[in-house]
């Protein structure tokens, strides 16, 4: 798929006042970019099995179908529902199994969430100094406390308050795994 530069600006625009796909052709072989608040959540791909049905109609090369998008919550802290589940869909864009998506979370980590920085794990403080994605597939913090080095799972690392920039993808991680 290639779309000018010009066209995905104006896709992210017009998806922070609703949802916003950009298609690739006509009919049903066509594959389609999903953007929603400004960013770009998924791709769909005619030839996955497990691919978002399509809502509204084809008119030109975009398709476009208004949602209700439910507004943060107030009085509680981290994201919604919706944002969590808009976050997974951006970090497993275009990932088709558990590897991949996995892949694509540590990625994003990576790129997204502030390291390093302080926690306090069983009463002990320690420095998270970077992320490591394991053979299993599990995204771990390296640790460092009281001259000790430990890898320890991510969901399983408490959140400083404040919270580190990007933590929003550690909410996001839990939400996929359901461990939130």
């Amino acid at each position: 798929m290639d779309f000018f530069e010009s066209t995905i600006r104006e896709m992210k625009q017009d998806s922070l006042r609703r949802r916003s796909l950009l298609a690739d052709g006509f009919g049903s072989e066509e594959h389609r970019i999903v953007f929603d608040g400004g960013v770009m959540v998924g791709i769909i791909c005619p030839m996955s099995r497990q691919g978002t049905k399509k809502a509204g109609s084809t008119t030109g090369s975009r398709e476009r179908t208004r949602v209700k998008r439910p507004g943060r919550r107030t009085g509680t802290k981290g994201p919604t529902k919706a944002e969590l589940d808009r976050l997974v869909a951006e970090a497993t864009v275009d990932c088709h199994d558990e590897e991949e998506r996995a892949c694509g979370f540590h990625a994003i980590l990576e790129s997204e969430l502030e390291l390093s920085f302080n926690t306090t794990i069983l009463g002990v403080p320690v420095r998270v100094e970077g992320l490591e994605l394991t053979p299993r597939g599990e995204i771990v913090a390296r640790c460092v406390g009281q001259a000790k080095r430990q890898r320890i799972r991510l969901v399983d690392v408490p959140l400083p308050d404040p919270p580190p920039r990007g933590a929003r993808w550690i909410a996001a991680l839990r939400h996929w795994l359901h461990e939130d």
